[in-house]
């Protein structure tokens, strides 16, 4: 049988080589990579027939962060031996629900899916490894975002226009969310390696089929020929709202 101090004493050995692993001081390579904003203006199909378009889809957010492990990293078997061997004291910031950052474009910014496509958002710096998600923060749009001063989207964090065609019918949707400070989507899908051989190119995407999910193109509020807009507290804009928080919202792809 093995002796449980020998078992304890292993394991608080390898737990530090991990820890130290993580630690400031082993710097690992890193690449600048550039971040554009990727599709949200197609049509796509929708509820019962209905095609839908966005003719506007702008957001302001923040902090645009790249992450490995996701909720697996603390959740795997390291991560449980490290909390029980050393504690939740010695693990950095990075060890979290959303994964460890390795990857990062800081700053405020506004994304525009449907104007010129593949608008630059800027240069990530991003750590040599694997990534699976991404996480940003949403903010509310202000002049200093270089929007002019009459622009609707100031005082908002997303805004949203289209229209939805079944036949000969069609109806218009337009709807401004203020989401809440600091309010983060957390684990954006993303598959990507980046090493010595690798200079990928992302695109940040919105799925416009997830963000109006739910919303009846043929419910009492549509009118055909108009455009409705949906006002803070009515069920279509609480709709919009939620689905805006959800990482199944968006997509980090490589264009390599």
């Amino acid at each position: 049988m093995l002796n449980p101090d020998r078992m304890r004493a292993t394991l608080a050995s390898t737990l530090l080589g991990l820890t130290i692993a993580c630690a400031p001081g082993s710097e690992s390579p890193t690449v600048e990579v550039l971040v554009l904003t990727g599709q949200g203006g197609e049509a796509f199909m929708h509820g019962e027939g209905w095609t839908v378009e966005l003719t506007s889809c702008r957001a302001a957010i923040e902090d645009l962060r790249f992450t490995t492990g996701g909720e697996f990293h603390e959740r795997s078997w390291v991560g449980a031996l490290r909390r029980a061997v050393i504690g939740d004291a010695w693990a950095h910031p990075g060890h979290s629900a959303g994964g460890e950052v390795i990857g990062e474009l800081p700053g405020r910014r506004i994304v525009d899916w449907c104007g010129t496509p593949g608008m630059e958002l800027g240069s990530a710096e991003l750590t040599y490894g694997d990534y699976n998600g991404a996480d940003f923060v949403f903010v509310r749009a202000e002049e200093g975002d270089g929007l002019e001063a009459d622009d609707p989207l100031l005082g908002y964090s997303l805004e949203v226009a289209g229209e939805a065609q079944r036949g000969d019918v069609v109806v218009g949707f337009y709807a401004r969310i203020r989401q809440d400070e600091g309010r983060e989507v957390i684990g954006v899908p993303m598959a990507l390696t980046v090493d010595d051989a690798s200079m990928p190119t992302l695109e940040l995407q919105l799925l416009g089929e997830r963000l109006l999910d739910g919303i009846d193109f043929a419910g009492p509020w549509a009118v055909e020929g108009e455009t409705h807009e949906f006002v803070a507290d009515d069920e279509n804009y609480n709709r919009l709202l939620r689905a805006a928080q959800s990482h199944e919202t968006y997509a980090i792809e490589s264009t390599d």
